[in-house]
């Protein structure tokens, strides 16, 4: 029964994809796969500013850094964290007809940025967010979209704050939600000059090792987790947390299925949340 499940669920699977084939005229690409390096696996993050679109990549060697973590052949630091075979993340920019590499290498060279998190347009500004598991996530900005500066560099201070996460502006400021996998999540803001830290500890549960979305609605910014006992949701009016999905919340976890670990992708439309 459960062979004839897997191939059902195939077919059905295999269905669907047939009616979009590249060929089909429902998809276009319009990049060379991985720009050119196969170590981009993952468009992680993407932003319109200045009349282009932004992409942030994944680069890391997968199948070498999985290796790694079963036979440890001198990739581990000192420090018994596994460091990424990368070239570090790249980001690229079109203008509707031509790619052009705005960062390579990380950010200035620091290959162990191996993933640009995530892109967020704020006060005439992109801002970059990465994933860097050795010295602590890193954000960047820039006004002309090539030259860039950082803001932000070793985790707030903590090298276990190793990813950014949500970003948004809400009540004129930038708001950033990171991952902590030890203490858990944390989120800041910021008004241009100066870092404010405004929750931390998974906001009042350490399960949640991350904020993994933040989305202003309706007079409110809603901050959604990353919990492996189900995600929580809370809403935050400019002074105080009010967890509306959680342990003891209206809601229960992950929306009552606890493999509902993170909510990674939300978005407004007709005013509703989704």
């Amino acid at each position: 029964m459960k062979t004839y499940a897997i191939v059902l669920s195939l077919l059905f699977l295999f269905t669907g994809l047939s009616a979009c084939q590249p060929d089909s005229g429902c998809f276009t690409q319009v990049n060379d796969s991985g720009f050119g390096d196969d170590r981009n696996h993952y468009a992680w993050s993407m932003a319109a500013f200045n009349d282009h679109l932004y992409v942030g990549t994944m680069n890391l060697d997968l199948w070498g850094w999985f290796n790694g973590l079963g036979q440890a052949d001198g990739i581990c630091s000192g420090e018994g964290i596994i460091d990424p075979i990368t070239e570090g993340t790249e980001v690229w920019r079109y203008d509707g007809s031509t790619w052009e590499q705005v960062v390579d290498n990380g950010f200035k060279g620091d290959f162990h940025n191996f993933g640009t998190r995530n892109l967020h347009v704020y006060e005439g500004m992109l801002y970059a967010g990465t994933v860097n598991y050795l010295d602590g996530c890193e954000l960047w900005r820039t006004a002309d979209g090539t030259s860039w500066e950082p803001v932000m560099q070793g985790g707030f201070c903590k090298s276990s704050t190793g990813s950014v996460r949500g970003m948004a502006t809400y009540d004129g400021l930038l708001y950033v939600g990171v991952e902590n996998l030890l203490n858990g999540g944390e989120i800041y803001t910021w008004d241009g000059e100066v870092w404010t830290l405004i929750a931390d500890g998974g906001i009042d549960n350490p399960w949640n090792i991350s904020v993994a979305e933040l989305v202003p609605w309706r007079d409110h910014l809603w901050a959604f987790t990353w919990n492996p006992f189900g995600f929580e949701v809370y809403t935050y009016d400019g002074a105080s947390f009010e967890p509306v999905c959680g342990f003891g919340a209206p809601q229960p976890a992950g929306f009552g299925q606890i493999t509902n670990l993170g909510a990674m992708g939300v978005s407004v439309y007709n005013d509703r949340l989704y």
